[in-house]
């Protein structure tokens, strides 16, 4: 705890029950943890300042500011030399604290999607452009059956590793009147006969083109091109 944090603390239990006012001293008191034997006097001295502060008075209120400002000179001040003294008995080497600082910043997790799983992402996504996410996350955790990862881990990877973006695409329509077309209608409609099918009873005829541009995804995967510097 600070000195600014503690001082927002007395100005909000202004005016409270004794409860409050040892809700600060409690709170003073985990000061003391990390204090040596020579401050420790001035806990206390801050302790007996605070119960019976009048709030009205500003007399008061100031001289407890003042105690707190050198409770926190002498905690910082300790702060250092601990710093110091563990500087000397590790031969010179980078402080504690640092240390530690730096070796987190610098951690790196393994990655979770080797390259098996990257390949088999690309192949998925060659025969399924317009898969989803969630799709593509379900069929690689099937084929991967020990692997653990969220969809969200697929999705970076899929925009990293394997190079894929989404793009809007277009619908093309199919050669509806091309001879090929015609002809497998013929030997539609003849198979239909030698099976005695009513067309006009027994079948449902649907517009597919119209069926489909409804029900067929617009974006689709596909790979990024790469950038050539001149």
């Amino acid at each position: 705890m600070t000195t600014y944090s503690l001082r927002n603390e007395i100005l909000k239990y202004q005016g409270a029950s004794a409860f409050g006012i040892q809700c600060i001293c409690d709170k003073i008191t985990l000061m003391n943890t990390s204090l040596c034997n020579s401050t420790k006097w001035q806990v206390i001295e801050l302790r007996s300042a605070i119960i019976p502060v009048t709030w009205d008075s500003r007399t008061s209120m100031m001289s407890v500011f003042e105690l707190l400002a050198t409770l926190q000179n002498e905690y910082d001040i300790l702060r250092k030399l601990q710093q110091e003294n563990s500087f000397l008995e590790s031969g010179g080497r980078e402080l504690p604290e640092l240390q530690k600082n730096t070796k987190q910043d610098n951690r790196e997790w393994p990655p979770v999607l080797r390259e098996e799983h990257i390949q088999f992402l690309v192949n998925y996504i060659d025969s399924n452009a317009t898969s989803t996410v969630d799709l593509a996350h379900d069929e690689l955790c099937k084929a991967f059956s020990g692997l653990k990862i969220s969809v969200n881990a697929v999705h970076k990877d899929m925009r990293t590793k394997c190079n894929l973006y989404l793009k809007r695409t277009e619908i093309l329509c199919e050669k509806r009147v091309s001879d090929t077309t015609i002809r497998k209608r013929k030997l539609y409609v003849e198979k239909c006969k030698e099976n005695n099918v009513d067309c006009q009873k027994n079948c449902v005829f649907i517009h597919e083109a119209g069926f489909n541009l409804y029900i067929m995804r617009n974006p689709a995967w596909i790979p990024k091109k790469p950038t050539y510097q001149g």
